[in-house]
């Protein structure tokens, strides 16, 4: 592990971190705010609550959180780090290049997410007003320094629109800050959106919508269901499977056939 100092900055030994990108990686992460994090999501689970009349705010924001994290972290492994071990590393990029790469792919997923997660809240009428409360309530507390109105009705534009050009305007805009996505297995990307969904499902309680929407899943990639550990199914948000990937399958299995 990297030794804190009094200044707050972290040394990395070589011993432990074998890259200089790793070290900015992981002081990027460790400088995170928790204490902003949680007070976004008391501040969000507050709102639900004024907004559906409900108590169970605090729950489904720690819900969707702990699943959405999740989606974020490993289809970002998958785009970024499992096509670096596949392909390589571009060598005239030096670490904070990378770093800035990776932060506007974060939000870039991030974005993604909330408007995937949106869709099927209208769909399933989860909560009364889908694109003009839920998808600025979501932006609010999960896009890192919020979203402004301009671009949360960006946001709610692209959620109006069918899924193939949600998911084209996603790969485009993410081919653009991390080049090396377009190496990743196509598969992946058809299978990500489906991924939010189940997400979403599953914090608003509604296992058999996200069961659906992985049998979905199944039928673009059936090898899900090869899995001995999950046996391909719906787990709850914020676990993984240590063998397969699931939620978002890691590079063997997404490229098994």
């Amino acid at each position: 592990m990297a030794a804190a100092h009094a200044d707050n900055r972290y040394i990395c030994p070589a011993s432990a971190i074998p890259s200089i990108v790793a070290c900015y990686r992981l002081i990027y992460n460790e400088g995170m705010n928790a204490e902003e994090r949680a007070r976004r999501r008391s501040e969000a689970a507050y709102a639900y609550g004024l907004h559906t009349q409900r108590a169970d705010g605090a729950r489904l924001v720690t819900s969707l959180a702990g699943g959405l994290d999740v989606l974020r972290d490993l289809f970002l492994a998958r785009v970024f780090s499992d096509v670096e071990q596949k392909w390589g590393r571009d060598s005239m990029l030096v670490p904070t290049s990378m770093l800035e790469g990776e932060r506007r792919a974060r939000r870039t997923i991030e974005q993604y997410l909330v408007v995937e997660s949106t869709v099927l809240v209208r769909e399933r009428s989860y909560v009364p007003a889908a694109l003009d409360w839920y998808l600025p309530w979501l932006a609010a507390w999960r896009l890192e320094g919020g979203a402004s109105e301009a671009q949360a009705a960006g946001l709610a534009e692209r959620a109006a629109q069918a899924e193939p050009e949600r998911r084209r305007t996603f790969t485009s805009q993410l081919d653009q800050v991390l080049p090396e996505a377009q190496h990743a297995p196509l598969v992946l990307f058809r299978l990500f959106p489906l991924a939010a969904g189940i997400v979403t499902a599953v914090a608003f309680c509604d296992p058999a919508e996200a069961r659906d929407l992985r049998r979905q899943q199944m039928a673009i990639l059936p090898e899900i269901g090869d899995c001995h550990e999950c046996n391909g199914n719906v787990l709850d948000n914020g676990e993984r499977c240590r063998r397969c990937g699931n939620p978002v399958w890691s590079y063997e299995w997404l490229t098994a056939n």
